[in-house]
């Protein structure tokens, strides 16, 4: 009889690129006989009541899994938001139940309160999958104001207080391996699980045939969310003036994200060109036809910690990388050889770094460092180990 994993969906789509196309696609291909439910809340303007949507979602493996979804009305009114959440997470708890399932996931410390609830009404057994150093995170990014700092508190203590209640922690760097491997937070099992790329013969497939002529022309490519800390405003701004400099050589740039203001007043200005968020398998497939990756975060504290997905998805499939020259970032950029690390806020530093892309044989260097790294060293097939074995070992005890 197959046994069932949930993955608790409440601050990610079903389409992310690592609890997908990386932690899923692992698990139905190491694990026999297991039912993987990923359940979420949606809300939708159309809806009238609550209800409960589920659709059988095909992996790129030929495996499937089940897409649960709480359809929730969209209400304007606070309190009216308030009550249509606490009906959904009740729905949603009702659904865990029901399913009994072996094993729940949380990926995100919001979920930490939920999955410890369902833990003692299911008796399932709990797995924590930190991506982010959410208490840095939220100060970062809110400012120096009591809200967030208030906020980052709340993360803080929901962390402290209920990661003793998960079987395994993994988290995707070394800073949180440190921060969670502190008796604080009583954690019975800590592992990294680093973002490495997926490499499957159909990768190694596509970047074989990536070649590497002379051209007066690069196509930058940025993937991945948009704010004010992620450099995308200094590197569009880094290639106008390029183009401006060299009037005979031109790079352009292309960013796939969700659309907020800062892309759209990018876009206006002719500063870049926005594709929205593409289906992950799809846009692995598209970051061949470019030349160079970017990922030119700034130099907050959150960054010097981070271990970002996109690098490694730009190493997966060939592709040369300009990045900042701090923290992981530099690490993992620099320890393979794939690209070349920059101060983001230096636009010299990002020319020169072009006028060294200009030369196909240091791409074609850069892209086989890449490719020989991910797929000998750094792919997650390698670094999943530990975390399908706790799986293995908890779904044994059931």
């Amino acid at each position: 009889m197959s046994k069932k994993i949930v993955f608790i969906g409440l601050s990610h789509r079903l389409n992310d690129p690592r609890l997908m196309h990386r932690e899923m696609k692992t698990l139905t291909s190491c694990i026999d006989d297991i039912e993987i439910y990923f359940v979420k809340i949606v809300r939708c303007d159309e809806q009238k009541g609550s209800s409960v949507n589920t659709e059988v979602v095909t992996l790129d493996n030929g495996r499937v899994i089940t897409n649960v979804s709480i359809l929730l009305p969209s209400k304007k009114c606070l309190l009216a938001k308030i009550i249509t959440r606490l009906r959904g997470l009740r729905l949603l708890r009702k659904t865990v139940r029901q399913l009994r399932p072996e094993i729940i996931q949380a990926s995100d410390a919001r979920e930490l309160t939920l999955s410890v609830m369902l833990k003692f009404s299911t008796k399932s057994k709990l797995i924590y999958d930190s991506h982010e150093d959410y208490y840095r995170q939220a100060l970062d990014y809110g400012g120096k104001s009591l809200r967030s700092f208030i906020r980052a508190l709340r993360l803080q203590l929901l962390e402290i207080s209920f990661v003793r209640f998960f079987e395994s922690v993994f988290c995707t760097d070394e800073f949180l391996f440190g921060k969670y491997s502190r008796s604080l937070y009583g954690a019975k099992q800590v592992n990294l699980l680093r973002n490495f790329p997926y490499i499957d013969e159909n990768t190694q497939e596509r970047i074989t045939l990536k070649t590497f002529s002379q051209t007066n022309e690069l196509k930058l490519v940025y993937i991945g969310g948009v704010n004010k800390f992620r450099g995308i405003i200094e590197c569009a701004y880094y290639c106008k003036r390029f183009n401006e400099e060299f009037r005979d050589k031109h790079v352009s740039f292309d960013v796939y994200s969700p659309p907020n203001d800062i892309t759209e007043d990018l876009c206006e200005r002719n500063l870049i060109k926005h594709y929205p968020w593409t289906a992950y398998e799809i846009l692995m497939k598209l970051l061949s036809s470019y030349d160079v990756g970017i990922c030119l975060l700034l130099p907050i504290e959150k960054f010097h910690r981070n271990l970002p997905l996109k690098n490694f998805d730009y190493m997966g499939v060939g592709l040369p990388i300009i990045t900042s020259n701090f923290g992981n970032l530099k690490k993992y950029v620099e320890v393979p050889r794939s690209g070349i690390c920059i101060d983001p806020t230096n636009y010299t530093e990002f020319r020169n770094a072009l006028l060294t892309m200009l030369e196909p044989e240091n791409r074609k260097t850069y892209s086989i460092n890449g490719i020989l790294f991910t797929s000998r060293k750094a792919s997650f097939q390698i670094e999943a180990k530990a975390y399908i074995e706790s799986y293995k070992c908890l779904l044994e005890e059931h």
